[in-house]
């Protein structure tokens, strides 16, 4: 009887040192590896507030080099574009090999240019603030849209911000410029202010290259395609039915909706409510020969 009892003893003796002992190990290298990355010696401590230090300095000295990079990278590239307008100009003065070898010259350097310019605007709040500024005070309306254009390979939301900026400027130039350069923007934002200037511009012009631009709208990587067809079929069919715009800008907007690479259901049924129910003979007619053209039924 002693003798089971001593050996049912062990088991569980061994049962509970096992026990522990799983424990132990995993308790041991936390503890370790917590003692590794907290504790440090105090002149471990000491060099990193003085690289704190350091990079709060050098954190003020960069900003001003990127003022600084921005605005001069801008001078050139606007120098570059002058240069290829000029040589426009002159293109029937110079011979045909002079005048594409210096094409080529040009575009190649404005290409450099707008490479280490979109890096620098992608990273620096700063460079765009600067890159913002010079664009206002850009007069010519070709070089402005260039300068809009340099920014494609930024990131959308980076990048609008310099054409919404222009769409709702005073200067007709900015918003003209806005009008071409939106579409090109991908962002809902560019939809909506592309759909406002197409609406509400005083300048007919700046109107009608609004709703061109949003014919030919082209979303961009990772943006929700559904969401932004229907953003821009809601815009159209709102510029096209609104009575109080001009006849010219109803229809240029309705062709525009027609014209679209995929028709939903919604602007099909728009389009026959506008074959047979709209007083202006003109709306009507552009319905009705879409409907024919594109075998809409009444009853879609």
């Amino acid at each position: 009887m002693i003798r089971k009892f001593f050996i049912y003893g062990v088991c569980v003796l061994v049962v509970v040192l096992y026990l522990t002992q799983q424990d132990k190990p995993e308790q041991v290298k936390k503890t370790t590896k917590t003692q590794v990355v907290d504790v440090k010696p105090m002149e471990s401590i000491k060099h990193e507030v003085k690289q704190d230090v350091k990079t709060e300095i050098k954190t003020k000295e960069q900003i001003e080099y990127e003022k600084t990079q921005a605005y001069e990278i801008t001078l050139q590239l606007t120098s570059i574009l002058e240069e290829l307008e000029v040589l426009q100009q002159q293109r029937k003065e110079i011979s045909r090999e002079e005048l594409h070898a210096r094409r080529h010259d040009l575009h190649s350097m404005r290409k450099a240019q707008q490479k280490s310019l979109s890096r620098l605007l992608e990273d620096s709040q700063y460079a765009r603030d600067v890159y913002a500024q010079l664009l206002f005070e850009q007069q010519d309306e070709t070089i402005i849209e260039e300068m809009i254009f340099a920014t494609q390979s930024m990131q959308p939301q980076n990048r609008e911000m310099f054409a919404m900026g222009l769409a709702y400027s005073s200067e007709q130039r900015h918003r003209i410029a806005a009008a071409k350069t939106l579409a090109s923007v991908g962002t809902s934002n560019s939809i909506k202010t592309l759909a406002l200037l197409a609406q509400n511009d005083e300048n007919k012009d700046i109107q009608v290259q609004a709703i061109e631009s949003l014919s030919r709208y082209q979303p961009v990587k990772n943006m929700d395609i559904d969401q932004t067809h229907d953003d821009i079929g809601n815009a159209l069919r709102e510029l096209s039915s609104n009575q109080n715009n001009p006849e010219d800008i109803r229809s240029k907007a309705l062709r525009a909706l027609i014209s679209r690479p995929r028709l939903k259901l919604e602007d099909k049924i728009y389009i026959s409510q506008l074959a047979k129910d709209t007083n202006n003979e003109k709306i009507r007619q552009i319905a009705q020969n879409a409907m024919n053209t594109l075998n809409i039924s009444s009853s879609d």
